[in-house]
């Protein structure tokens, strides 16, 4: 329908900004701080600030998505990140002294991060409570293309608008799009999917003010707990970390073996991102036409093989068929995971979904932390090739946790029961029922 189009959209260019700021400043901190004689360990401080505080606060924005909604809680996130994007722009603009302006870039960028936490996990709820399971794959798929493309593209694109209109240019676009996705979100009519009261507690002299509490705590352990959920997480975390590993150690391979530069080296991994980007929306696709599980797996046995193929032989073939393997695999892992995490909430009575998905980013953070660390740990004890095969040993490993998967799922539809479910729009809220 036009208004789930709109709920596409508008996740996507949320996405899209909040990813894009991961490496907008790249091409211009560094040179900008360095005339200031900020020192580098206080860049690379001002960098890592946005996901650390995003993963500290990714917890409390799961629990206030599923106590408030995903959409109020979405159109918040926005909000903030539209005004401290632009104060970050302010703040490149004047001259406030080394000292002042450091610490102005730094509060703007925490209020980022903790901005980014409630935007991931409010989108993609909004996404699971306004499609049916049927559909969630697909939509997942191309949503999940805007973190993607905004993480390639950051550097290109603050570089880019830097040299033409100065520092703070870049900062103002995406303030911008910010406010322009948060009217757009504003005018959508389309409700969240409506769920029946799925745990009864017995009464036992506590008040309906305890009694939800206790509720809402017991299904919060539930899922925490929840073996199939804890699969998800470790597949989401490995997919990130086998995509990363290979950061601080492909680049010197390339260049010492096939004699790349960085024009060379910024093509190859050009070529990973774009088999990446486009296997994402692919494997949303297939995910609703297979069971889940199996593009899961598909996905664990092309990252592992293929990162054991990067390091097979030093061929340009060999390599580049190699990250391609990558690029599919990571896709094909993390994709799926996203509306099979909607699925087992549901199958549980609960909506947790924001405790779920605040889960899976962390897990995704905490990915692309442990990989580039992984890999030169690795590459310091081994040769490359044999980094690559011990890293592509332990991605199959993962294939636990998808034969896991297994269990509860089958092609077209889940095994396990389901709650009765809805989408209820704004007006039809309205409406009394008839007698």
């Amino acid at each position: 329908s036009g208004n789930c189009n709109i709920i596409q959209v508008s996740v996507f260019i949320a996405f899209y900004c909040d990813y894009v700021l991961n490496s907008l400043g790249v091409p211009i901190l560094p040179t900008f701080l360095a005339k200031l004689n900020v020192s580098d360990k206080y860049i690379g401080i001002l960098f890592a600030s946005k996901p650390a505080v995003q993963i500290f606060a990714n917890a409390a924005a799961g629990v206030m998505v599923d106590r408030g909604g995903a959409k109020p809680v979405l159109l918040s996130g926005l909000a903030v990140l539209a005004v401290s994007t632009a104060v970050f722009g302010i703040g490149l603009t004047f001259k406030l002294g080394a000292n002042l302006t450091y610490n102005f870039l730094l509060v703007a960028r925490c209020v980022q991060g903790l901005s980014s936490a409630f935007i991931m996990s409010a989108g993609m709820s909004w996404i699971a409570r306004t499609h049916t399971s049927a559909r969630r794959g697909t939509v997942m798929g191309m949503v999940l293309v805007g973190i993607g493309a905004g993480a390639v593209s950051g550097a290109t694109f603050g570089g880019v608008l830097a040299s033409m209109f100065g520092n703070s240019s870049p900062f103002f676009v995406v303030a911008f799009l910010l406010v322009v996705d948060t009217f757009l979100i504003m005018i959508e009519k389309t409700g969240e999917v409506q769920e029946p009261p799925a745990v009864d507690l017995e009464d036992m002299g506590n008040t309906p003010h305890t009694e939800e509490k206790a509720s809402e705590w017991r299904q919060a352990w539930t899922l925490l707990h929840d073996p199939s959920i804890l699969c998800i997480n470790i597949l989401v975390f490995s997919g990130n970390a086998g995509m990363t590993i290979l950061q601080p150690t492909l680049p010197i391979y390339a260049n010492k073996y096939l004699g790349f530069g960085q024009f060379g080296q910024g093509v190859t991994w050009g070529v990973m991102t774009f088999t990446y980007l486009l296997s994402r929306p692919l494997s949303g696709i297939v995910a609703d036409k297979l069971a889940k599980w199996t593009v899961i797996t598909i996905g664990v046995l092309s990252l592992g093989i293929g990162l054991m193929i990067v390091g097979s032989k030093p061929l340009l073939f060999v390599v580049v068929l190699g990250i391609c393997c990558v690029g599919v695999g990571v896709a094909f892992i993390t994709t799926p995971c996203m509306p099979l995490l909607a699925d087992i909430v549901e199958a549980k009575g609960s909506q947790g979904y924001g405790l779920v998905y605040s889960m899976a980013d962390i897990s995704t953070s905490l990915g692309m932390i442990v990989g580039p660390l992984m890999g030169s740990l690795l590459s310091g004890w081994f040769t490359f090739r044999l980094t690559c095969h011990a890293a592509g040993a332990m991605m199959l490993l993962n294939l636990m946790a998808s034969m896991h998967l297994k269990k509860m799922t089958k092609p077209g539809r889940e095994k396990f029961p389901r709650k009765r479910s809805w989408i209820v729009t704004e007006s039809e809220r309205s409406t009394p029922e008839s007698p």
